[in-house]
């Protein structure tokens, strides 16, 4: 690998080194977005989307078409398939973010590939359906035979998303998890 290659790769890492960035490149899975559009769905002001949109944009990973008086702004899935393939990056890749995906239908697989993105939740789907498929993309990772701890499931969560609360709980709900005396098990 060469010193241009390198740099390139630092500025491509930096551009995703930051979880707003994630969870854009996550909604643009689904379908190109306006940057109000976007602001709406992560609760965030339409400049701060604009500035991490400029910082997608300039990496080659996001691209921006002009519909109207709107900008509106897709995935570049090939350019980040690109980058996976040069430098050998797998963090966003389907057998690592949706380990049960090979055995689903093709929409838990599209689910999946929306709402995980480099391991990560992007973000806790709104729609139940979505929201079962996800939580049981969770549990599958837990082993089957053994106890948690509630302190054990928060750190489990936590590598997937920040509110691990939510996520216990409707796991827990969902039947997918039992609780008794704080102690976690999958179902």
């Amino acid at each position: 690998m060469n010193e241009d290659d390198i740099n390139e790769m630092v500025r491509v890492l930096k551009a995703l080194a930051d979880g707003s960035r994630l969870k854009i490149l996550g909604l643009l899975t689904e379908s190109e977005l306006s940057v109000g559009a976007i602001a709406e769905a992560l609760g965030l002001t339409e400049p701060t989307i604009s500035h991490h949109l400029s910082r997608l944009v300039d990496v080659d990973l996001v691209s921006m078409a002009k519909q109207g008086n709107t900008h509106v702004y897709s995935l570049n899935a090939t350019n980040l398939q690109n980058f996976q393939k040069h430098f050998e990056v797998t963090a966003i890749t389907e057998e690592q973010s949706t380990p049960f995906a090979a055995n689903a239908d093709a929409e838990t697989q599209r689910i999946l590939k929306s709402f995980i993105v480099g391991g990560r939740l992007v973000k806790i789907p709104d729609m139940l359906k979505k929201r079962r498929v996800i939580l049981r993309w969770l549990v599958e990772q837990l082993d089957p035979v053994r106890e948690y701890s509630e302190k054990e499931i928060n750190t489990f969560l936590k590598k997937f998303h920040e509110d691990c609360a939510t996520l216990r709980r409707e796991m827990v709900d969902g039947q997918l998890m039992t609780r008794k005396d704080s102690i976690y098990r999958r179902v």
